[in-house]
């Protein structure tokens, strides 16, 4: 299938309906099979054309010692984005690392209170544990998030190191507390997601480091967790405006608040202002309507082809009010009272 709707339906339907008029080939399935066995062996591959080099080390040890010898090479994992800098703008990508055969990336482990999920671990697997241990904030959004064969082949940390201000996976990560885990030859960092990001396009990632794993909070009794996605469309669409909270309580006292944002910024953003007015006080309507107004001084989103200034703020004002209708204390509204379309987990 094809990834996105990028290419078009027409040349899709064009190309199968071609194919039915070719004659038919016969190949050696046997040959081809033992060929991509050799091809599939456990030394480190680099393939050299036009100056230009492809490797697809085999460990963390090899692939950081590549990204030390080789800073500006293009780091590959599911080529759900870098791909179409190709077919779209044409660009050139000099030498590629692919990280897809370094095994010590495709893990998923629980550390104590932590779900950590190696980078090169794909989306679908991703979302999946994830929202195993989150299944009513993070089914929806998984259900959402692109497509399934771009779910299948992109990858959590090829999404959390692109950085976009429209990703969808940001808001939600950093509203939980998330840490981002980066190795290299000088060993491994650890960081605070929010903290990763530094301007548009723009990380904390240095010329020897690699994404290594992303570390998520599970599950406390005590936090008020969602996460809310606006788009055009319900499903395989780009983000307008994608909120996270997660309130720490104590009984209807907030301890600590934490708010993040997609699509309102030019990174993926908290709204510190909301934060604070938020913070030690109780979650009551008076309250959440002075952090919808404090959004306004968090936040001057732009206008573009999928939402407009305006409506940007005031959804994200919005979606704050209905986060407190779901928790708040007393007669919370239920899911099934604030949803537009029915959702049923993968």
């Amino acid at each position: 299938g094809n990834l996105c709707r990028c290419t078009g339906y027409r040349p899709i339907i064009d190309a199968a309906r071609r194919m039915g008029e070719l004659p038919k080939v016969e190949f050696d399935r046997e040959a081809v099979k033992q060929a991509l066995r050799e091809i599939d062996h456990d030394a480190p591959l680099a393939v050299s054309h036009a100056g230009q080099t492809f490797h697809a080390p085999r460990t963390l040890q090899q692939l950081a010692q590549l990204r030390a010898a080789l800073p500006q090479a293009r780091i590959l994992a599911g080529s759900t984005d870098v791909g179409l800098w190709v077919t779209k703008q044409m660009r050139e990508l000099g030498d590629i690392i692919y990280i897809g055969r370094v095994e010590e990336l495709r893990t998923i482990s629980v550390h104590g209170e932590m779900l950590e999920i190696g980078a090169g671990v794909s989306l679908e697997e991703a979302y999946a544990e994830a929202a195993r241990h989150y299944p009513e904030e993070l089914s929806e959004l998984w259900q959402r998030f692109a497509s399934l064969p771009v779910r299948h082949a992109g990858t959590l940390g090829g999404n959390v190191a692109n950085g976009s201000p429209i990703g969808d996976s940001m808001p939600w990560l950093i509203a939980l507390g998330a840490q981002i885990l980066l190795y290299s030859v000088r060993g491994q960092r650890v960081m605070a997601l929010e903290d990763f990001y530094l301007a548009y396009q723009k990380s904390a990632l240095q010329a020897d480091e690699v994404v290594q794993a992303v570390r998520i909070p599970l599950p406390q009794k005590d936090v008020r967790f969602r996460v809310y996605k606006l788009s055009k469309r319900f499903d395989q669409d780009i983000s307008a405006v994608c909120a996270a909270f997660a309130l720490r309580m104590e009984g209807d006292t907030i301890r600590e608040a934490r708010i993040a944002f997609g699509g309102m910024a030019a990174t993926p953003k908290r709204a510190a202002q909301a934060e604070a007015l938020l913070q030690g006080g109780a979650w009551s309507e008076s309250q959440v309507r002075a952090a919808m107004a404090a959004l306004a001084q968090d936040y001057a989103p732009l206008s573009d082809m999928r939402a407009s200034a305006s409506y940007r703020l005031r959804s994200a004002q919005n979606l704050l009010y209905r986060y407190w209708l779901e928790t708040r204390t007393e007669a919370p509204l239920a899911r099934q009272d604030v949803r537009a379309f029915a959702v049923n987990a993968a």
